[in-house]
């Protein structure tokens, strides 16, 4: 049976919704992480530059990563295909 539109759109919509999701699951959680380990780190005398400086390099790390896993996936739907 062929899908509607207003099918096709709840889809998507619940798709969409449930990654939002997530990903705002895994930000609280990495937010709260990174709140407790500069609270320690401080505790423990490390410089606002070292914190910098490692943040810096760790981001550049998992940016690297998740540009890894865009690319396993097609950019373009290729919505003008026929299925």
């Amino acid at each position: 049976m062929p899908m509607t539109n207003e099918e096709f759109r709840a889809r998507l919509h619940s798709s969409f919704s449930a990654s939002t999701t997530a990903q705002a699951r895994a930000m609280m959680t990495l937010f709260g992480r990174l709140t407790l380990l500069i609270s320690d780190a401080k505790s423990a005398g490390i410089t606002a530059a070292d914190m910098n400086l490692i943040i810096q390099e760790e981001m550049a790390t998992a940016d690297r990563r998740l540009a890894g896993f865009a690319d396993r996936f097609p950019q373009d739907a290729n919505l003008d295909m026929e299925a």
